[in-house]
This record gives structure tokens, C-alpha cells and sequence, in this order.
């Protein structure tokens, strides 16, 4: 009988040991969740200038492998880590992305408006003359103190009817074009050469009534239409 009890004491024990070791096993193997956030900026600020510095915290039990916002690459400090990322005048969302070595991604974002103290003013292009010398258009440009550079094209064209196969349409053919460049507060004479398809239409049509376009590109790199002129060459 006595025997029977100290085996029954000894399994016991055996299974008490097992189950501690079989917790500690399970939880030496939990995943913490990662976890990421924004510092800096609080959503909802306004911030006047840009590139701005994003700073936050990041962490994974299988350890961070990058963190960006907005594309741009943070620094990893530990868990701290920060981000210079460019801002367009306005509302912007800032969204960080957390990406552990294993496991899924995690994100965060915030909202700030970029209202730069200075704003320099789009540039502002105006047609002073224009003119037909019989081999070129010239067209005089008046850029604006009061904003950036001017840059972009002026395009001349014609347009006419013609009768195909008993049918009308309207053709437009571009007779000459040139680029420019002036600095604000300046003018400039513009000199649009007719290439071969102009001189050959005034040739045979004795004069032509024309239309330009002056394209004016702006800092963001979109081409606008700035003006137009109507100009009879002959």
C-alpha cells in the first residue's frame, strides 16, 4: 500500500513539473503585437514649412525592419525613428507604414495643413504685340513682377475646311512654334519661325488667318493656357 502511494506522490509530481514546463513553453512563444505610432506632428496642426519632420515609436517581437511615411525611408533609433517628407500647400495626410521582419504591417496616420509663411505667387504671363515679319510670328511677352518666372510656348495654328470624298471636316495644322523663358518683371520679343507646312500654305493661299496659344508652366511642372492672339498673315 505504501508503495502504491509514492508512485501515485512520484506521478504526481512528474505531472506537475510537465505542466509548468508546457506553460513556460507556450509562453516563451507568444507574438507581442506590433505596435506603431506618431509623435510628431499632432493630427490636426498646421505646419509652415516643408520638408517636416515626422518622429514616432515602433516595435514587433520579431524586431522592425523599416518604417516609412509617404514613400520616405525613417531613421530607426531603437524604437524611435523619423522622417523628413515633403508637403504640397494644403491638407495633407501623413501615413506610416511599420513593416516587422515577420509578420503583417502596421500603419498610422495623421492629418496637418502645410501653410508656408511666404507663398511666392504663380507666375503671370500677359501678349503685349504680335506681329508678322513674312518669315515669323513675334510675339512680345510682359512676365509679372509680382510672381515667379515665366517659362513655356507659344504655338500658331490654322485651321480650314476641306472636302474629302463629298464630306467636310476641319483640319488644324500647327504652321510654327517656339519655347521661352523671361524673367519676372521683364519682356521679351518672341520669334516663331513658319515651318515648312506654313510657308507652304501662304504660299498657295496667299494669306492665312491664324490662332496662338501662349502656355504658361507653373512650378508644380503642369502647362496652362495663358493666352490666346489671332493674328491675318500674309
Amino acid at each position: 500500500m505504501r508503495k502504491i502511494k509514492v508512485a501515485a506522490a512520484t506521478i504526481s509530481l512528474l505531472l506537475m513539473f510537465a505542466f509548468a514546463a508546457s506553460a513556460q513553453a507556450t509562453t516563451t512563444h507568444v507574438e507581442v503585437r506590433p505596435h506603431l505610432t506618431i509623435t510628431s506632428p499632432a493630427s490636426g496642426a498646421t505646419v509652415t514649412s516643408s520638408p517636416v519632420t515626422v518622429a514616432g515609436t515602433a516595435g514587433s517581437s520579431s524586431g522592425v525592419k523599416s518604417v516609412t511615411v509617404n514613400g520616405v525611408t525613417a531613421t530607426l533609433y531603437g524604437e524611435n525613428w523619423t522622417a523628413k517628407v515633403p508637403l504640397t500647400v494644403g491638407q495633407n495626410t501623413l501615413t506610416a507604414t511599420m513593416t516587422p521582419k515577420y509578420g503583417p504591417t502596421e500603419t498610422a496616420s495623421v492629418t496637418v495643413t502645410y501653410a508656408p509663411s511666404h507663398v511666392t505667387p504663380p507666375a503671370h504671363i500677359t501678349v503685349v504685340s504680335r506681329r508678322f515679319n513674312g518669315k515669323a510670328v513675334l510675339v512680345k511677352l510682359a512676365c509679372a513682377t509680382s510672381g515667379s518666372n515665366c517659362a513655356g510656348k507659344i504655338t500658331v495654328r490654322y485651321t480650314e475646311t476641306v472636302v474629302r470624298h463629298h464630306k467636310k471636316r476641319r483640319l488644324t495644322l500647327v504652321i510654327a512654334g517656339k519655347s521661352y523663358s523671361i524673367g519676372k518683371g521683364h519682356t521679351a520679343t518672341i520669334s516663331a519661325a513658319l515651318n515648312r507646312t506654313g510657308r507652304r500654305l501662304l504660299k498657295t493661299r496667299g494669306k492665312l488667318a491664324t490662332k496662338g496659344t501662349v502656355t504658361l508652366t507653373q512650378a508644380n511642372g503642369h502647362a496652362t493656357t495663358a493666352a490666346t492672339f489671332k493674328l491675318t498673315l500674309r
